[in-house]
């Protein structure tokens, strides 16, 4: 187009300055292009989301007016994560007879949670609530769980959850995880448990393996702080099946998980494979410094403290509960070459760790073992509590000690500092006579 007609189109208003272009005015364009029916506008809408294009789908809703369809669509796809900017953006799109209705309210309590307003939020919710129809409640309900959880509302945050896990798909599956995370914190394992096998359940009945491995891995991890670690095993694999071909960073992390459980039940040969496995995948962001950790502990496992502090060394990481797990294994290797000043500096950047930091200053002398041992009753932390147990060495300690061992598989703590005095094996009566042969230490895995 020449340059004096485009001028005088814009001269004229006949079209606007639009980002780098220009546009035909809303008005002119529509008399000139009428909006197509509804139902075209709908299956069009629908063509987009069904490609994975819900942005498109929502600013063609938008542009044709669909506005029901608009909110209905906006309600299932939008987090609050995606920032108050984009929020204010989608929500600012409506007309403002359309700002009142349940799915809007529902957006804005997103929006006011990205804002860090959380009674703000709850509010919205609640409102949105009392008219949203079935199944949106579940969304409103699992966000409002969140917000409950968030204010120390757990009875409240437990409920909306429960309720929201009431309708199948992607919603459940999430309700039930995040559900499952709350009873964790309460210590409520078993709850959490069963929460985390729903949550499983749903992400595998809505065909979303990344969510499912994600429940999985957590369930995985829940067995593990329990000292399940033959329990542990079926999850971790499980979750690496799924992540495997499409999700190195996660599949190495999976191997790494593995390789511990296999490390501690005295499964060298198992641990060894997976940690070679992994270590193929030491190059990447987030998987190098978990690596490292996991060969320091297969050292001081296998005896070996000086090497453990070797591959320590190495191991720079900005991820705090990395730092945290490093500096846990440094306090350990130091105590066993017998530097407790060392060990101790080492162990105050461990103390995030709860229960395990404090099983370590206890093995330090700087923590009563008595406390230690009845938080990891009360945690249900079987592996720390054996540990504990053979430290303290009361023969009623070591009874139910080794009765821990041989029920979970603990047969490596027999090699340790804490099951030294064998003077009082005599005693003993353990059922299988396999222990005896494995109070040894044995080699690193790495």
């Amino acid at each position: 187009m020449p340059q004096a007609a485009w001028a005088a189109l814009l001269d004229g208003g006949w079209l606007w300055l639009a980002g780098e272009g220009a546009a035909l005015p809303t008005t002119l364009r529509r008399f000139l292009a009428p909006l197509p029916a509804p139902e075209e506008v709908r299956r069009a809408a629908q063509a987009l989301q069904a490609g994975g294009f819900a942005a498109a789908a929502l600013d063609t809703l938008a542009a044709g007016g669909c506005w029901a369809d608009y909110l209905d669509l906006l309600a299932w796809t939008t987090r609050s994560a995606q920032g108050e900017a984009a929020l204010r953006a989608r929500l600012g799109a409506l007309p403002p007879v359309w700002r009142e209705q349940p799915p809007a309210l529902y957006v804005a309590g997103l929006l006011a949670r990205a804002a860090h307003d959380l009674s703000g939020a709850h509010a919205l919710y609640t409102s949105a609530l009392a008219g949203l129809a079935a199944p949106a409640t579940a969304l409103a309900h699992n966000a409002r769980g969140v917000v409950r959880a968030m204010e120390g509302d757990v009875a409240g945050a437990l409920d909306d959850f429960a309720q929201a896990a009431h309708w199948p798909g992607l919603t459940a599956g999430e309700a039930n995880h995040n559900r499952a995370t709350l009873l964790v914190q309460q210590g409520r394992h078993a709850e959490a448990e069963r929460s985390l096998n729903a949550a499983v359940a749903a992400f595998r009945a809505a065909a979303d393996p990344v969510r499912e491995a994600r429940s999985l891995e957590t369930l995985g991890t829940l067995q593990f702080g329990r000292g399940l670690l033959r329990e542990a095993l079926g999850p971790y694999r499980a979750a690496l099946t799924l992540l495997r071909d499409s999700h190195p960073t996660e599949t190495a992390l999976a191997l790494l998980n593995l390789a511990e459980c296999h490390l501690l039940l005295g499964e060298l040969a198992e641990c060894h494979a997976q940690l070679q496995e992994a270590s193929a995948h030491a190059h990447l962001p987030g998987v190098r410094g978990w690596t490292g950790r996991l060969q320091a502990l297969a050292a001081l496992q296998g005896g070996d403290p000086a090497g453990a502090l070797e591959v320590l060394a190495r191991t720079t990481t900005q991820d705090r509960s990395l730092q945290a797990e490093v500096a846990l294994l440094q306090a350990r290797a130091q105590r066993e070459q017998g530097q407790p000043g060392a060990a101790r500096a080492a162990l105050a950047h461990a103390r995030p760790l709860g229960l395990r930091a404090e099983l370590e200053a206890a093995l330090l002398g700087e923590a009563a073992l008595d406390d230690v041992i009845e938080a990891a009753r009360a945690e249900e932390a079987r592996l720390e509590l054996a540990t504990a147990l053979l430290e303290r060495g009361a023969p009623d300690d070591l009874r139910e000690a080794l009765d821990l061992i041989q029920t979970h598989g603990y047969l490596p703590l027999l090699g340790t500092r804490a099951a030294a005095p064998w003077p009082l094996w005599p005693t003993m009566t353990p059922r299988a006579p396999c222990f005896r042969c494995m109070c040894r230490p044995w080699g690193p895995c790495a």
